[in-house]
């Protein structure tokens, strides 16, 4: 099965059939205990197969045995976890895994009654002489009141910054290590823009992402007067993994647009989720990312200037964006 919209961690693309479960059918019956965890671990590896990125990469004939010797007396569908972490990690993209119920339901879950409006969701926002300074942290909910509320968060920040009158920003992803994207680019349209801003690519299949949609939805994009023609310094670094190598990507070929640091770390691949009957999900990487120009990337990012002393960045990226015209003058 294709997605035609295959996104970071964000959507519940494959429902797998619902297996009848109890703990008196284990009890009374311990060979329906075991047919139902077959049945179980047989679809999630058929799920493994027919969608993972790097599936060609696993040798299923000469993993077939360790998996039977780890599913060995299963009679309940998490029994078989630790065989299908070992296809996950015989896959070798280290990105795909397996989600236990709790971490599923975490992420989809709204914000409580001390709602999460009152923090700020980990952003940092400083105002630095005509320089704005905004630090996008990781995002990992789903929860579409969460989602509103971190990219609200960031908008709320970029327009005190232009009302104390910004001509540039430095957005910082050094400590972003993913989750999902899309929060992260709406919140930071009044930048990027609705064009399209990047590519999931698979095969010759190219599904372009932008701030504007979300899977088939479109969304309203944040207004900021000269925000998309403003300089823009992007700082990146080793943490920056996933969905925050997303959000780096998005910037490439923006123009007045610098990227500063390091390379990022490495996870430039697109996640899908796939439930499964107990409450547990795979995060799959279904396909690889690509920058608005189409160019593929799938492992580390190299920034436009590389600083080695990391103390340095921040000044470096301020220096730039107050050289550039709107801000020099």
């Amino acid at each position: 099965m294709r997605t035609k919209h295959p996104i970071l961690i964000a959507l519940f693309a494959l429902a797998l059939p619902v297996l009848a479960r109890t703990d008196s059918v284990r009890a009374d019956n311990p060979e329906a205990g075991e047919s139902m965890a077959r049945t179980y671990l047989d679809a999630a590896l058929a799920t493994i197969a027919d969608n993972a990125y790097y599936s060609e990469r696993i040798d299923w004939p000469t993993l077939r045995p360790e998996l039977e010797q780890l599913a060995a007396g299963a009679t309940r569908p998490e029994e078989t976890h630790p065989a299908i972490r070992r296809v996950l990690q015989a896959l070798g993209d280290n990105h795909s895994k397996l989600l236990p119920r709790s971490r599923v339901e975490e992420a989809a879950s709204g914000p409580g009654s001390d709602s999460d409006s009152h923090s700020d969701h980990g952003i940092r926002a400083e105002t630095l002489g005509r320089v704005g300074y905004l630090s996008v942290p990781g995002f990992a909910f789903t929860n579409a009141a969460r989602s509103a509320e971190f990219s609200g968060a960031l908008q709320r920040h970029l327009d005190a910054q232009a009302a104390a009158g910004a001509c540039g920003w430095i957005i910082d992803l050094r400590g972003n290590t993913g989750g999902n994207m899309y929060p992260m680019i709406q919140g930071l349209s009044g930048l990027l823009g609705g064009e399209t801003l990047g590519y999931f690519v698979r095969g010759e299949e190219r599904t372009p992402w932008s701030a504007r949609r979300f899977g088939a939805r479109d969304v309203d994009l944040h207004e900021l007067e000269g925000g998309t023609s403003a300089p823009v310094a992007v700082l990146q670094g080793r943490r920056t993994f996933s969905s925050g190598e997303a959000t780096l990507l998005s910037f490439i070929g923006r123009a007045n647009t610098r990227r500063f640091g390091e390379a990022s770390g490495g996870l430039s691949t697109a996640n899908r989720m796939f439930p499964l009957p107990d409450g547990a999900a795979l995060v799959l990487t279904t396909s690889v990312m690509a920058d608005r120009t189409g160019q593929p990337y799938g492992g580390r990012i190299e920034p436009d200037v590389q600083i080695w002393d990391v103390s340095r960045t921040d000044i470096v990226a301020r220096q730039w964006v107050e050289a550039q015209p709107g801000c020099a003058d």
